[in-house]
C-alpha cells in the first residue's frame, strides 16, 4: 500500500501508439591493434552481438490499470499496428585502420564483415482488438521473418513445429558460418580547431543482413477471432475455455513458408562531441548521439566536466536528457599509479 506504478502519464501521452523496450549485449571475443610510424593505427577483433525489441500497444497499459470497462474501450479499439518481436544475433570480424593527419586532424575507418546467426522481425503488422461489454474481436493480419530459429526450435522446442524438440543445440553449425552474411563499416573522426577545444563525430554500424538460410515467414493475411465467453456450469464439470485455442488457431489460419530471403539493418548510431580544457586539468563538453535501433529514433543529448588532479586521479560527473526524463545523472572516478588504473 506505500507504493504504486501508474502508467497514467504513458498511456495518455501515447494513446494508440506503443511502447517497448531494448536490450543489447555486445562481448569483444578478440582484439589485436599496433601503431605503424606513429602517425598510423591497424586493428582487427571479432565481436559477437545480441539484441531484442519488444514493441506492444501502450493501450495495453490502460486496459492493465482501468481494466474493462473502461469508457475508453468503448470508443477507442487497441491498435495492433507497430507491434514487434525482434532479434538481431551476429559475429562480427573486423579490420580498422586510423591514421592522424597532422595535430589537428585524425581519421579512422573499420570494415566489418558479419555473420549473422539469429534474425528476426515483423514485416507487418495491423488490426485491432475491440473490447465490448459482451465480446472480445481480434481481427487483422501479419508477417513476421525469421532466420536461425528453425535450429533454435529443434534443440529446445518452442514453437512446436514438426521437428520441435528434436534436435540438439550444436554450436559448431553457427560458428564461423551459416550462410547468412552481411557487411557493415565504422567511421570517426577527430578535429582540434585550436589547443583547448577538441570536437570528434563517429557513425558506427553502418550496414545490413541478408539472411537466405534457413528462413521462415508466418503470414496472416487476414484474420478474425471473437470470444463472447464460455458456458459456465454445464454438466460433467466442462471445461468453460474447451475449444478456444482450435478456434483461435482456426480463424488466424497463419500460413508457414520457407525460403523466402529478407535484409534486417543494423542498429546504426551517430555521435557528434565536443570537449573545451576551461583550466589547465579541467574540461567540460557536451554530446549528442543518436541510436537507430529497430526503425526507431533515440537521441540523447549529454553534458559533462571532468578534472585531473595530480596527474593519479580523475573525476568526471554528467547529465544527460534522453527519451524526455531529465533526471539522468552520472559520475565516475579513476585513480591511476604506475601501471596499474582503478575506475
Amino acid at each position: 500500500d506505500s507504493s504504486m506504478l501508474d502508467f497514467s502519464k504513458l498511456y495518455t501521452e501515447k494513446a494508440g501508439g506503443t511502447f517497448g523496450f531494448n536490450i543489447e549485449q555486445q562481448a569483444e571475443l578478440f582484439h589485436l591493434g599496433f601503431r605503424i610510424k606513429k602517425k598510423n593505427f591497424i586493428s582487427f577483433g571479432v565481436y559477437n552481438t545480441l539484441q531484442t525489441s519488444i514493441r506492444l500497444p501502450v493501450d495495453l497499459l490502460r486496459l492493465v490499470q482501468e481494466g474493462t470497462t473502461s469508457p475508453y474501450f468503448q470508443s477507442n479499439p487497441i491498435s495492433l499496428s507497430g507491434v514487434d518481436f525482434g532479434v538481431l544475433a551476429y559475429v562480427a570480424y573486423h579490420v580498422g585502420f586510423a591514421r592522424q593527419f597532422n595535430d589537428k586532424f585524425s581519421l579512422g575507418v573499420r570494415f566489418k564483415y558479419i555473420n549473422g546467426l539469429l534474425g528476426g522481425g515483423m514485416d507487418y503488422a495491423n488490426g485491432q482488438l475491440v473490447w465490448n461489454m459482451d465480446s472480445i474481436r481480434l481481427d487483422g493480419g501479419f508477417r513476421y521473418n525469421a532466420a536461425g530459429l528453425g535450429k533454435l526450435d529443434e534443440a529446445f522446442g518452442f514453437l512446436g513445429g514438426e521437428n520441435s524438440g528434436v534436435g540438439t543445440f550444436n554450436v559448431s553449425e553457427w560458428v564461423p558460418t551459416t550462410g547468412n552474411f552481411g557487411y557493415g563499416f565504422d567511421v570517426g573522426a577527430t578535429y582540434k580547431p585550436f589547443k583547448r577545444l577538441l570536437i570528434s563525430a563517429s557513425a558506427t554500424d553502418i550496414g545490413s543482413i541478408n539472411w537466405s538460410k534457413n528462413v521462415t515467414a508466418w503470414e496472416s493475411n487476414s484474420f478474425n477471432y471473437t470470444y463472447t465467453g464460455g458456458e459456465v456450469g454445464g454438466t460433467g464439470g466442462a471445461n468453460p475455455f474447451e475449444g478456444i485455442q482450435d478456434s483461435i488457431i482456426s480463424a488466424f489460419n497463419v500460413q508457414r513458408t520457407e525460403g523466402t530471403a529478407f535484409t534486417t539493418p543494423l542498429n546504426t548510431r551517430y555521435i557528434v562531441s565536443a570537449s573545451l580544457e576551461l583550466l589547465p586539468n579541467m574540461f567540460v563538453g557536451g554530446m549528442y548521439s543518436q541510436n537507430m535501433f529497430s526503425g526507431t529514433n533515440y537521441p540523447a543529448i549529454t553534458g559533462f566536466a571532468q578534472f585531473k588532479i595530480w596527474n593519479i586521479l580523475f573525476l568526471r560527473g554528467n547529465y544527460t536528457v534522453a527519451q524526455g526524463t531529465f533526471d539522468n545523472l552520472g559520475g565516475a572516478f579513476a585513480v591511476k599509479v604506475g601501471p596499474a588504473q582503478v575506475y
